[in-house]
């Protein structure tokens, strides 16, 4: 993980702010709080987490880069406001929960398009799809969930 911030960092900010603005966003129960919680750390939380109303932000530095986290919830109700928190950030986590059924991967593809087609400004914003959850027996696979994400598949 190491290796990746600092990629991120030289690619896109580091004489600016020095601090990397990174929006998480996905379907509700993807995992997102629980990655937050895992980059600040570096450890597996013990702790059980609970769903995120609105937003939640953490920041967290990592040797020379301090990485401000934006938590969004993932609730039906509140991903009107993804494209409001992602205008700014340097980049997007997408979280899929790799152990979701075929429906919750097609709505999270749909939100995913939805957002990714609403602004020419997410052209040139990095994205990083992060499938969670596969520590949990049975997962969708990589291949699996490259496929279904696509914008050709028909789920």
């Amino acid at each position: 993980m190491g290796s990746l911030l600092s990629a991120v960092r030289r690619m896109l900010f580091a004489e600016e702010t020095g601090v990397l603005e990174v929006a998480l966003i996905g379907l509700e129960n993807s995992g997102k709080t629980t990655l937050v919680n895992f980059i600040c750390t570096g450890e597996k939380p013990a702790i059980a987490t609970h769903p995120t109303i609105g937003v939640n932000v953490k920041v967290a530095k990592k040797k020379q880069v301090t990485i401000k986290m934006w938590d969004m919830t993932g609730q039906e109700r509140g991903r009107q406001d993804w494209l409001r928190y992602c205008a700014d950030q340097h980049c997007i986590i997408f979280c899929v929960d790799s152990i979701s059924d075929r429906n919750r991967v097609a709505t999270a593809k749909d939100e995913l398009f939805r957002l990714v087609s609403s602004s020419a400004q997410f052209a040139a914003t990095p994205l990083m799809i992060c499938l969670t959850k596969t520590d949990v027996t049975p997962h969708l696979s990589e291949e699996d969930a490259v496929e279904l994400l696509s914008k050709s598949s028909s789920l």
